[in-house]
């Protein structure tokens, strides 16, 4: 490597090290570096370091590379960051690289699209789950099509999970339909609940239901509060969320039982002081367990059932 040379990286390098402490003042010298080098892994630091900024020209670079370069792994990456550096005036130059040959850069563009948030995008993405056979692809563009929220993307969610055989794929329709909140979702999530093979895609639908917040399902989570463990935990969770008074018989019972995963009885305790109910049983049975020692996460249950006493009086006042 000549003076020249080694004079240039040096200043790659500084820049780089600027550009991981925010400073703008180097963007101009990394894109004019990465027109220049043809080294890969120097190219690679540089499309990071400029992957901090979200500015219309590091996009169009992006943009640039996605299209005339020649190295797939280059092309893979900004594909994947294009997200960060870009808004939505971008998001229509990067729908024909939802079909690119490549499925990486097609996982790419999904994972932008998905930060860009873009709800102009919902009808491309839904056309293209239709048609991806990939399956880490298909995955980020439910992902996707689940982190805009669009009711228009509920059909397409609900297919999916009533009809695919990996449990990958059912979860994350699970999670979008969570985040769209649309009650026409209730149903299914109430059967995927109950009878999924998949232990993460029950204990999401149930998380699910809590987040959509129709009363309809209220029966249906006090069933599973004495159920496995992580969907026990999650429907004590939602049921606090609806601030359902129907919880607070079988809330009470699993906060109780001894035999229940404490992490589910806690949960059940936070429930009730969501609920809010001030009733004797509900203040007579938290100081019944007021001397129980058994740790979660960083603190007793006995102490927190002192604690969400303490909370409701103030309420009461």
């Amino acid at each position: 490597m000549s003076f020249e040379q080694e004079s240039q990286q040096s200043q790659i390098e500084r820049a780089i090290d600027r550009a991981y402490h925010n400073d703008g003042s180097v963007v101009d010298k990394l894109l004019e570096a990465l027109s220049q080098i043809s080294d890969r892994e120097t190219r690679l630091r540089i499309i990071k370091a400029l992957a901090r900024f979200k500015e219309r020209k590091i996009a169009a670079k992006f943009l640039y590379i996605l299209q005339k370069d020649k190295d797939e792994e280059i092309k893979v990456k900004v594909a994947s960051l294009l997200g960060l550096v870009g808004s939505s005036e971008i998001s229509n130059q990067l729908l024909p690289y939802l079909a690119d040959k490549n499925s990486q850069i097609r996982a790419g563009i999904a994972k932008s699209l998905s930060i860009i948030k873009d709800n102009n995008m919902v009808e491309p993405l839904i056309e293209a789950v239709k048609t991806e056979q990939n399956e880490e692809v298909l995955e980020k563009l439910l992902f996707a099509l689940g982190v805009l929220a669009d009711e228009r993307a509920t059909g397409i969610l609900m297919e999916v999970l009533a009809n695919s055989s990996n449990p990958a794929r059912r979860n994350q329709a699970v999670l979008g339909l969570g985040w769209i909140k649309d009650r026409r979702a209730v149903d299914l999530l109430l059967e995927v609940m109950l009878n999924d093979e998949d232990e993460d895609v029950r204990s999401n639908a149930a998380d699910a239901l809590g987040e959509i917040g129709d009363k309809r399902v209220e029966s249906a989570l006090i069933q599973v509060l004495t159920g496995q463990p992580e969907i026990a935990h999650i429907a004590a969770e939602a049921l606090g969320n609806l601030r359902s008074t129907k919880a607070v018989s079988p809330l009470l019972a699993s906060i109780l039982n001894k035999e229940q995963y404490i992490g589910t009885r806690f949960m059940a305790i936070e429930a009730l002081e969501k609920i809010g109910d001030r009733s004797k049983e509900v203040f007579e049975t938290l100081k019944n367990i007021s001397n129980d020692n058994e740790m979660y996460e960083d603190t007793t249950l006995g102490s927190f059932a002192l604690e969400v006493i303490e909370k409701l009086k103030r309420r009461d006042s």
